[in-house]
Formats: structure tokens, sequence, C-alpha cells
């Protein structure tokens, strides 16, 4: 069998595989039979301080306001401490100029027309939201506890908010998502059947080991570390990007390489290899990173959004190292 033979058999198989992998993700019971946990989106989250947990989060439609989160939280303190634009510049004052600039009513202006240069000047100076810039928290939210213990609550919390980035990736990236799914599942699930035993990640972990449950399946223990290497993947991943690396597949494949390749048996390397071709374009994943499709278009959206990654990804990491060291010290990490 010829060379040119034997490489397309190689990248028929692997397209075989991936599409089976995708047709028995959709029809597994098991899979079906759980929530899809990582589509919740907290929109409808107010976040309030709890001694015991870190964080407490409270469904509440009518109140949620993020100007109603404590200041001194990092993240809400992020947003409004930056100093590269003018945030402070409401939408009534960029009205109140173009209508003296226009001798216009407010009535009669008509956004659509051609706007002064001034005008632009002033959307450019509005810093732009980006997808990061409006989580309702992240990983900077977590308040560690004695010990750099880690609230299990806040912890689940911040993951579930990463759950429509995942699927902004499109099914290029299905198989990851999949398994973040599935070992958030599995630790929110233990979570729920005692939380005050469970308050902590750490308590979680020791809880396996002194059970004899270390390292099964669908414990803690194992959920855990699967699903910390799926963070350590998004976040080179996205450091990537924000370096200027605007190849989405080549990024990713640096990312899973260095973090979750080696962990997976050759047919779901193959079927992530195949599916990292199917990842979108660098605009038009920098457009599905808006909160508003205007925003895109801003000149400063782009660096804006850089910005807005490195500082999710500075969070992120500390937390990866945590959980990491803490599985180290106990002989569990390999």
């Amino acid at each position: 069998m010829s060379r040119n033979a034997c490489k397309f058999l190689i990248i028929g198989f692997s397209c075989l595989v991936f599409v089976l992998f995708l047709a028995w993700s959709a029809s597994d019971p098991a899979v079906k039979s759980r929530i899809e946990i990582l589509s919740i989106v907290a929109d409808d989250e107010l976040i309030e301080n709890n001694k015991d947990t870190g964080i407490r989060i409270l469904q509440d439609t009518e109140t949620q306001n993020l100007q109603n989160v404590d200041i001194h939280d990092p993240q809400d303190a992020y947003r409004k401490a930056k100093t590269d634009f003018v945030y402070q510049q409401e939408a009534h004052n960029i009205l109140k100029n173009i209508i003296e600039e226009t001798g216009k009513t407010k009535e009669e202006y008509n956004p659509t027309e051609e706007q002064s240069p001034n005008h632009v000047q002033q959307q450019q100076n509005i810093r732009p939201k980006t997808f990061f810039s409006e989580l309702n928290l992240t990983f900077a939210d977590i308040k560690l506890l004695e010990n750099n213990t880690i609230p299990t609550e806040i912890f689940i919390a911040a993951c579930l908010e990463m759950g429509p980035f995942l699927s902004k990736l499109g099914t290029g990236i299905s198989v990851i998502k999949r398994e973040v799914e599935n070992n958030l599942h599995d630790i929110n699930r233990l979570f729920e059947q005692d939380k005050e035993k469970y308050h902590t990640l750490q308590a979680m972990v020791l809880y396996d080991i002194e059970s004899g449950r270390i390292m099964k399946h669908h414990t803690c223990s194992r959920s855990l570390r699967w699903l910390r290497r799926m963070y350590e993947f998004i976040s080179i991943f996205l450091e990537k990007i924000a370096m200027g690396e605007k190849d989405l597949t080549k990024d990713a494949r640096v990312a899973y390489d260095s973090t979750i390749s080696m962990f997976h048996n050759y047919f779901i390397r193959k079927a992530i290899s195949t599916g990292l071709h199917l990842l979108p374009t660098y605009e038009t994943f920098l457009i599905s990173m808006s909160v508003d499709k205007e925003d895109a278009k801003n000149p400063v959206f782009e660096q804006v959004f850089k910005e807005d990654v490195l500082h999710y990804i500075s969070t992120l990491k500390p937390i990866c190292n945590i959980i990491k060291q803490f599985y180290t010290d106990h002989g569990l990490e390999n």
C-alpha cells in the first residue's frame, strides 16, 4: 500500500472515530439523565459573602445587579478600576453632546446617521464589554479558607460560568466539553449530598482517601484531577490567543499536547485531534467574545479582550496550582 493511501486511510479512520464519538455522546442514556451543568448560565445569581463557604449564591431575578456586589470583591474591583479607557462616560452624556452638536432633540436624533468625529472618539473611549468582563464571577471571587482550602460551592459556580465559552468553540472541542461536564457533574453530585461535610475541595478528596474510594470512577478525587487538567488546557489555550496567536487549531493543539494528551488513549487523542480542525477562525471567535456585536467593531475591542483574558488566566492558574500541589502532597497526581 502506498504512503498516500495509508495517509488517507488514517485520516478517514480518525474522522470515523470522531463521528462515532459524537453519535455516542448524543445517545448515551447516562448523559441524557444528567443535567447539562455547563449550559447553565448564572445570569440570575447574586453574589454574597459567606464565612463558611467563602461565598454564597442566591437566586434573585428581580434584584440581581452587578452594582450590588461588594466593591471589595476582586472581580468587581477589576471591572471598576480600569484606567486605560473612560468607563465613567455615561450613555446619556454622549447623547447630550451629540444633541448639542447637531441641534437635534433627543427624539429627533437618529443614531444610524453619520456621526461626528467627536462622537466616534467618545465611542472608542467607552470600554467595550467582552465575554470575560461580563462574567458574574470568576476564580478571582474564590476566597481561600484555612490552609489554602478551596470552597467547593464557589469553585463549582466559577466553572459553570465557562460553559458558554466552551459552547462558542463549537463541535471542534465537544469531546473536551463533554469531559468537563461529566467531571463537574460528579463533583457537584457529591457536594449536594452533604454541603457541610464537603464544603472544600480538599475535604472531598480526603473523604475518598479515608473511605478507600480514591481514584475510582465518578469519585471526586478522580473527577477533580481531570477537571483541573481541563482548565489547565483552557488556560494555555487562552494565553496563546492573548499573546497574539491567531490560529485556534494550532493554539488548541499546543494546549492539549501539554496538558491532557498524555492521559488519553489513542482513540480519544485521534478524535480530539480531528475535532480541533473544526474550531472557528480567529475573526469569528473574536466576534463571539463580544457581548454586543457592535462592541466587536470597536477599534480597541481586541486589545480589551486580550486584557480581560490575561486577567482571567491570572486568577485561574493559582487555583489550579493549589489543587495540583495538594494532589502531589498526597501522592495522587500520577
